[in-house]
C-alpha cells in the first residue's frame, strides 16, 4: 500500500529538538497526523461510494479504518488501514485490477445474475469475467494528499520549533 514518508537526516538541529520536544509540541504533530488519515480515509470512502464502484453494501467503503497516530521512540505514524475482513480480495481486485477470469458455479448448479441490459434472471454454469481495469482508490488518495500534508507539516514544524 503507498506510504508517505519524511526525511529529516541532514537535519540534525531539527532531530535533537523533536527529541527534546515537550509533550505539547509532540502532541500537535500527533494531532496533525490523525487529521490527514481521517482525510485520507475520507477520500478513500468518497471514492467507493462513487459511480466506478457501483457499491451496493457499503462493506469494502466502511472496512478502511484509520489507526490514531502514535509515537514509537523518535517515529510518528498514522495510518488507514483495511479491517482484513471479507471484502479484501474483492478490495485488492478494484484497487490493483484484474486480468479475465472464469467464473463457475459451485454452491448450485447453475449461476444467477441479471446481464446488463436484461430485466430477466440469465442462468449460465459458468460464466467469463472480463479483464477488471485497476481503479487506484488508496494510491491515488495517497498521492493526493501527499503534497498538502507536506506543506502542513512543514508549517506545524516551523511554528513549533521556530524553523
Amino acid at each position: 500500500m503507498p506510504k508517505i514518508t519524511f526525511d529529516t537526516s541532514g537535519k540534525e538541529n531539527l532531530e535533537a529538538r523533536m527529541r527534546t520536544t515537550p509533550e505539547k509540541w509532540r502532541s500537535a504533530l500527533r494531532i496533525t497526523f490523525d487529521n490527514f488519515a481521517r482525510e485520507a480515509r475520507r477520500r478513500i470512502a468518497d471514492k467507493l461510494s462513487g459511480p466506478s464502484l457501483q457499491p451496493r453494501t457499503g462493506r469494502l467503503r466502511s472496512s478502511f479504518q484509520v489507526v490514531p497516530a502514535a509515537w514509537k521512540g523518535d517515529t510518528l505514524s498514522a495510518s488507514v488501514v483495511h479491517d482484513g475482513g471479507d471484502t479484501r480480495l474483492y478490495g485488492l481486485a478494484h484497487e490493483l485490477g484484474t486480468d479475465p477470469y472464469q467464473i463457475f458455479a459451485v454452491k448450485a448448479r447453475a449461476l444467477r445474475f441479471l446481464a446488463a441490459g436484461r430485466e430477466q434472471y440469465v442462468f449460465r454454469q459458468s460464466v467469463r469475467h472480463p479483464a477488471q481495469p485497476a481503479k487506484h482508490f488508496v494510491e491515488d488518495t495517497a498521492r493526493e494528499i501527499e503534497a498538502p500534508f507536506r506543506e502542513t507539516l512543514r508549517l506545524v514544524i516551523r511554528r513549533l520549533f521556530g524553523k
